[in-house]
């Protein structure tokens, strides 16, 4: 299966979250049917990037586990011919640098979103009805600052509120993707706001060239399907950053850096 992957086009799409990318998985195939796409299959990997941190795990025994999870969709992908495999998942942060180690020829694409519309999205988006992300109802035990002893918010992680988690989660992943990039050249970033707001077009040509330089369709079929957006929230529970106080304010500038970087 390694030298599988190897032989094909694979390009994996990844984020802090709320960065439209299960958008992207579905839209990819409706503008490109030469690609197959797939957003976070199951298993999606989170349980084995946080075994990958906590319990050691090593880039052989990583790409050994993530294989047999693919391997359903590895073999819808060899039976239908197509040449094309992206894998839009954000749990593939948490183990980046294995498959970069064991897929040389592998793509990475880094969707990010300003932190300043993105903690306020995490915050406001309910997930099966019950819960948001880092909320004391969350079931999923994330990656944290106490899984880095390095980190600079080790010793007060406990004392941190949703706000401030989400603070740390977004410039954490961030840090995460590009401090496992070894080579530029098969690496991209792509703004969210030119992608979804100011620039659709060329954002998402410069996207699509970068997964294939042959993809080629007409600009009417890219609007039309970014008209029809995926889970974007209806309803904010918290005000932008104008609106949010001196409180939150200091703790965004001392976990992520001044506001006006991100204007």
């Amino acid at each position: 299966m390694v030298n599988y992957l190897n032989s094909v086009n694979f390009t994996i799409i990844v984020s802090t979250g709320r960065t439209g990318t299960e958008f992207l998985a579905h839209a990819l195939p409706q503008i490109y049917p030469s690609i197959h796409a797939e957003h976070e299959p199951y298993p999606d990997g989170f349980v084995l990037g946080t075994q990958y941190h906590r319990e050691n795990y090593s880039n052989e025994r990583v790409i050994e586990q993530y294989l047999k999870m693919r391997k359903p969709v590895l073999e819808r992908l060899e039976q239908s011919n197509k040449t094309i495999y992206v894998e839009s998942n954000n749990n593939l942060v948490m183990f980046l640098p294995a498959l970069i180690e064991f897929f040389p020829r592998l793509k990475v694409i880094h969707v990010e979103r300003s932190p300043l519309s993105y903690i306020r999205s995490a915050i406001s988006n309910v997930q099966q009805s019950r819960y948001t992300l880092f909320s004391d109802t969350d079931p999923r035990a994330r990656l944290n600052a106490k899984d880095f002893p390095d980190d600079p918010e080790f010793h007060t992680w406990e004392e941190f509120s949703q706000f401030e988690k989400l603070c740390w989660h977004w410039k954490k992943y961030n840090q995460l993707i590009e401090s496992s990039i070894k080579q530029p050249l098969n690496y991209l970033k792509i703004s969210h706001q030119k992608l979804f707001e100011t620039d659709t077009l060329n954002e998402f040509n410069k996207f699509s060239k970068f997964i294939d330089p042959t993809l080629a369709t007409s600009s009417d079929k890219i609007l039309s399907c970014f008209s029809n957006p995926r889970n974007q929230v209806k309803e904010y529970s918290i005000g932008s950053f104008e609106d949010w106080g001196t409180t939150k304010i200091r703790a965004f500038e001392r976990i992520i850096g001044p506001i006006k970087d991100y204007l």
